[in-house]
């Protein structure tokens, strides 16, 4: 079989019977795989998304690169910033994504995002708007080492556009059960690093623009980073402007009519991975889903077809709207602190929140120092307006930071002064 696939991906971009072939059998065999209750990010259906493949690959959720949670103890506080202090190195402690972690820019970063001065990290892929979406790409492309395997073009060790797209999707997306790949042995040189940056990079299939007498297909990759503005979830994965292209053997972008798209042939664009019970001699349990498929007139794009499971509006854009208390109004998350009252105190401070989902919520105590005075959670907190109350009574005068955070990933704060 291993000797065997070589001979099929060759025939695979010669042959149009052969593309047609593997697209249908592929096409209807995924369809049939998606059931209700379905985690749609980890299929490849909700581009907008950190795929936050963490959990199923029995690593922390937040062990991905610049995430902030330096001690990778599955919480983002200001015991990672101690970390940092103390000297420890590594991905999740490169905040600014320079290729240097923990530097003094990293722990400035990550104490502006704990005092709540600004609403996510650099790598908090969900929250950024689209020019902070392309400048965090480029930064991990130039992390990466895909770049830099060595192009195989035939042979058992075959290595070529369809090898490097799929690493640059392991490296990103990440695979679960990758293991279990009839290929897998390919990628054991190049280091473990699935799902290394959580960002949701798909598998790009294009044409050749070079004249040739048959159309040559080429497979790079893409991720939709939304309008090149500064505006936040506004993303439309049917807008081909609005996804990112880029060769993954060179890290350059692409567009059409540049060597790696004709300017006149379809697009297509596909999610790689495990889930699926494919007949043989496919691989294993491994197979592609189409996502969406672009027609290409002279550069100019236009949608052909697109997967009915696709979600097509961003997700994390949601607008909870309450009575204006504390300042509830309009605020965009699924979880949000509105504003402490009476505030200065010099005794009970009241801090409303909303939930859209039934969370457990921790709230944590912090001083001046940054040293945690107390940390109360709550369970089972149920969708809707509540209010967090607490007693600065028995603390000496001072600014305090009240910071929450739920079992779902959502952080929000608020400082309090209290005056005695």
């Amino acid at each position: 079989m291993k000797n065997l696939l070589p001979t099929l991906r060759k025939y695979f971009y010669a042959f149009p019977f052969f593309t047609l072939f593997f697209s249908l059998l592929l096409t209807l065999n995924l369809y049939a795989q998606i059931q209700p209750g379905d985690d749609l990010r980890k299929l490849g259906l909700v581009p907008f998304s950190q795929p936050d493949m963490g959990p199923k690959l029995a690593i922390n959720k937040y062990d991905y690169y610049g995430s902030g949670d330096v001690n990778n103890d599955g919480v983002i506080d200001f015991n990672d910033v101690s970390a940092m202090q103390n000297g420890e190195i590594n991905d999740r402690a490169d905040i600014d994504g320079d290729g240097t972690p923990s530097t003094e820019n990293d722990q400035q970063i990550l104490m502006n995002y704990l005092n709540g001065n600004t609403r996510y990290l650099p790598s908090h892929w969900n929250y950024l708007n689209g020019i902070e979406k392309r400048n965090w790409v480029q930064k991990m492309l130039a992390i990466d080492s895909v770049n830099y395997n060595p192009y195989i073009p035939d042979g058992d060790s075959i290595y070529t556009c369809v090898e490097f797209s799929k690493e640059m999707l392991i490296n990103n997306f990440g695979v679960d059960s990758l293991i279990n790949y009839i290929g897998y042995w390919k990628f054991l040189n190049h280091g473990d690093e699935n799902a290394r940056f959580n960002i949701p990079v798909y598998m790009v299939f294009t044409t050749i623009q070079a004249p040739v007498p048959n159309p040559t297909g080429h497979v790079i990759s893409g991720v939709l980073v939304g309008p090149n503005d500064t505006t936040h979830f506004q993303e439309n994965p049917l807008n081909f402007n609005e996804w990112y292209f880029f060769e993954p053997e060179d890290d350059g972008e692409v567009h059409p009519g540049d060597p790696e798209m004709n300017k006149n042939f379809p697009v297509k664009i596909r999610w790689w991975g495990w889930d699926f019970a494919l007949p043989p001699p496919l691989e294993s349990s491994f197979g592609y889903r189409d996502i969406v498929e672009f027609n290409l007139n002279n550069g100019e794009a236009s949608v052909n077809w697109y997967n009915p499971h696709l979600v097509l509006s961003n997700p994390n854009d949601t607008l909870v709207s309450v009575e204006n208390q504390g300042g509830l109004e309009n605020k965009v998350n699924d979880f949000e602190l509105g504003n402490a009252y009476p505030n200065p105190t010099n005794g009970f401070v009241n801090i409303p929140y909303v939930t859209n989902k039934e969370v457990n919520v921790t709230f944590e105590i912090y001083n001046e120092l940054g040293q945690l005075v107390e940390r109360i959670t709550g369970k089972g907190v149920t969708a809707g307006k509540h209010n967090f109350a607490y007693n600065l009574t028995k603390l000496p005068s001072g600014v305090y930071l009240i910071r929450a955070q739920t079992d779902r990933g959502n952080f929000s704060s608020v400082k309090v002064i209290n005056m005695k």
